[in-house]
């Protein structure tokens, strides 16, 4: 069909995928990605700085059923998991949260380079980069201009994000927000959640800090009291629900 297309120099066929690509240029944005990646650390050891000085890490579920286990794992169920949107991983300072978000960005890209039809294109973002940003497009805009050196319509992205297209992982919320008043902090958290709508896929680190003391985290891997505590602080309801 497509050879005939071709023939008659009047026709173009194209499947819905492709369609897609020429309302939301990428090119070159998952090359990029997987470049500066794999470049990170390349003047300590000449190959795989990531994989080969990467720890995996271990996590403890919000589920109350659920033990601890391989973050890796997890997050990959999460990934290919038909229902779930949103993630967030919390943790203090140190352990590894972002060098994470990097491991996990490579893998999703080099998957999306063998496989694009069958695969969702990661976008990963420094929220510290973009912490001038007041909304979830803004932030998208500025993260593009700095990779792609061009403007990307992040309205179309977006659409086509809820369409299953792209997963986001944007690393070090308490980076964007530490130098911001609190109700603004709220606000950029509700900006960030929209990337997980629809069949979206939204990936984001945070330090514990947001969290008022450890009771308060014991109480939300456990028994889910927190849901039901009035005195809680506004975004740590937003983040437990």
């Amino acid at each position: 069909a497509r050879g005939h297309a071709r023939s008659l120099k009047k026709i173009e066929i194209l499947t819905y995928r492709e369609l897609q690509d020429r309302v939301v240029d990428l090119s070159g944005y998952n090359e990029r990605l997987i470049r500066d990646l794999e470049e990170e650390g390349r003047e300590h050891a000449p190959n795989a700085f990531i994989e080969s000085h990467y720890i995996p890490l271990r996590i403890k579920p919000d589920e109350a059923d659920q033990p601890i286990q391989p973050l890796d794992e997890y997050v990959q169920a999460f990934v290919d998991s038909p229902r779930d949107r949103t993630l967030t991983i919390l943790g203090d300072y140190g352990t590894g949260k972002t060098w994470f978000s990097k491991k996990l960005a490579l893998d999703l890209a080099r998957a999306f380079e063998k496989a694009p039809a069958n695969s969702r294109q990661p976008i990963r973002v420094t929220l510290r980069e973009v912490a001038q940003e007041i909304t979830l497009q803004s932030a998208l805009i500025k993260h593009f201009q700095t990779t792609l050196q061009r403007q990307v319509d992040t309205s179309a992205l977006l659409h086509l994000a809820a369409e299953g297209r792209y997963v986001f992982i944007f690393d070090g919320f308490d980076e964007m927000v530490a130098r911001i008043a609190y109700q603004y902090a709220v606000q950029n958290f509700r900006e960030l959640l929209r990337a997980g709508h629809g069949d979206s896929k939204l990936i984001l680190t945070c330090r514990t800090q947001y969290f008022r003391n450890q009771q308060d985290v014991d109480e939300l891997l456990s028994t889910g009291k927190h849901l039901s505590n009035a005195s809680a602080t506004e975004l740590y309801r937003d983040l437990t629900q």
